[in-house]
């Protein structure tokens, strides 16, 4: 379903003929920068099917409007002057009939992914400030029933080839996670299960508040779609620090990984090949050295899949800028910000949803320790 009405940029004045494909939930919501001053403009529907508008008014003045085709999921170029019906037919042309049916299934895991987060946020959130009773009391559910919901909210959003990735590690983790050489981690994660409830709520919930600026980006690499759009519309300020809260989150779970590969190598979980490399020393190591006790382990190197040390600073940094017309990211890197590296937008989502694939898989397993 196609919306068509006229819009005027609050901050130019631009006259803009919106072409609205409608997504299969409500509310939703896209945005785009005005190709005349490059301010940002949302369009969207609330939950009663309401138009919503920031950075824009409604008008009945259509001279000189700019053509612009939006959607909250389907990957779309807003300025490409074709329809939106058009527009997704040359992109099913391009994806096949066969990936474009798994667009359509995937758009609805990606949907129900994000429910499962909405309905489990509060159990969470008064899990972690409060205590397993209480939230059991508040919310009238059982942990047993939390953590099923919360492994329907990961598998949703890792159906498809991201699911096969983790096989061999979620193999793994069910052999040795009854060990008794694997005890002492669990009791230690247990025992810091405050820090680390807090550090997994808060990456859940950065991610899933803007779901819907990376969904399309999320859609094509679901589909093993690789001809991104070039132009990519977001709201910058928003998303530009999510990378980083996942990063930190995930980089630390890796004990996890780390204590499987050691095990696997016939040694205790906390004993390194080198005698001298002790547990402690693992965990003063920087966040980015932490998958590098694994990483040419066949069965656990996918832990690693959106793992760019260049994003865990460089693109909130005060340096840095994003370029709304060109869809780029000019990074200031290494010390002082000296070096400069520019990403695309779309490559900025693709590592962060890839890297939020790998927190799913990783913080199931956190929360099945701390909860048992």
């Amino acid at each position: 379903m196609i919306s068509c009405f006229p819009i005027k940029c609050t901050s130019c004045s631009q006259n803009i003929k919106v072409h609205f494909s409608f997504a299969g939930y409500f509310p939703q919501e896209t945005s785009f920068t005005c190709k005349n001053c490059s301010e940002k403009i949302t369009v969207g529907y609330d939950q009663n099917r309401n138009l919503f508008l920031k950075g824009a008014e409604l008008t009945k003045d259509e001279k000189d409007a700019i053509d612009t085709t939006v959607s909250p999921d389907k990957p779309l170029d807003m300025y490409s002057g074709l329809p939106a019906p058009m527009q997704t037919t040359m992109l099913a042309v391009k994806m096949g009939l066969t990936k474009m049916n798994l667009f359509e299934t995937y758009e609805q895991d990606l949907i129900k992914s994000k429910q499962k987060w909405i309905d489990n946020k509060t159990f969470f959130r008064i899990l972690k400030d409060k205590s397993l009773n209480e939230a059991e009391k508040i919310c009238n559910k059982t942990k047993v029933f939390f953590l099923s919901e919360l492994n329907e909210c990961s598998s949703y959003f890792l159906s498809g080839e991201w699911n096969k990735l983790f096989t061999d590690f979620n193999n793994l983790f069910t052999k040795y996670k009854n060990d008794v050489r694997f005890a002492d981690i669990k009791q230690d994660i247990q025992s810091q299960c405050e820090d680390w409830l807090e550090k997994i709520y808060n990456a859940y919930d950065s991610y899933f508040e803007h779901e819907h600026e990376f969904k399309k980006i999320t859609l094509m690499q679901k589909c093993n779609q690789s001809n991104y759009s070039s132009k990519i519309s977001c709201h910058w300020n928003d998303i530009k620090k999510i990378y980083a809260d996942i990063y930190e989150a995930t980089c630390s779970m890796f004990i996890i990984p780390t204590a499987i590969s050691n095990l696997e190598n016939s040694r205790n979980w906390n004993t390194f090949q080198e005698p001298t490399f002790t547990w402690e020393k693992y965990l003063e190591t920087d966040m980015d050295g932490r998958g590098k006790n694994f990483e040419s382990n066949p069965k656990l190197k996918n832990l690693l899949l959106g793992h760019d040390n260049r994003l865990r600073n460089a693109p909130s940094h005060s340096a840095s800028k994003f370029d709304c017309i060109k869809s780029e990211i000019i990074m200031k890197c290494g010390k002082g910000g000296k070096k400069t590296e520019i990403i695309s937008l779309a490559e900025y989502m693709k590592k962060t949803n890839e890297l939020f694939a790998v927190f799913l898989n990783l913080s199931t397993k956190f929360i099945e320790i701390i909860l048992n």
